[in-house]
């Protein structure tokens, strides 16, 4: 039985009625985004995440002084080491600002 082609725009009206961003293939390359920010995440897992904040929580996955080896603790007074330097960016670290441990 011969069917009669779908239209663009039924084909665009089911794909989006059915299909779930998680039902896709993973990415393969970069996904442009188009200046489109991301919203309602309860979470965001990256290895590296780069981004401008003009205010909010530092959050660091770092639990232990790499100095001192002392785990950080609420009301520790802490300090960057720069451990990188790039023409647009830095990286660094979070240390004790005075290590007890060494």
């Amino acid at each position: 039985a011969h069917h009669a082609k779908y239209t663009d725009a039924e084909v665009q009206a089911t794909v989006k009625a059915n299909v779930e961003v998680g039902d896709l293939k993973a990415p393969t390359k970069a996904l442009p985004m188009n200046n489109q920010n991301i919203t309602g995440v309860a979470s965001l897992t990256a290895t590296e995440l780069h981004g401008i904040t003009y205010w909010g929580d530092v959050y660091f996955e770092d639990v232990e002084c790499p100095v001192c080896h002392m785990k950080f603790k609420m009301g520790d007074r802490l300090v960057f080491i720069v451990n990188k330097v790039e023409e647009k960016f830095i990286t660094a670290i979070p240390v004790h600002l005075v290590c007890d441990g060494g």
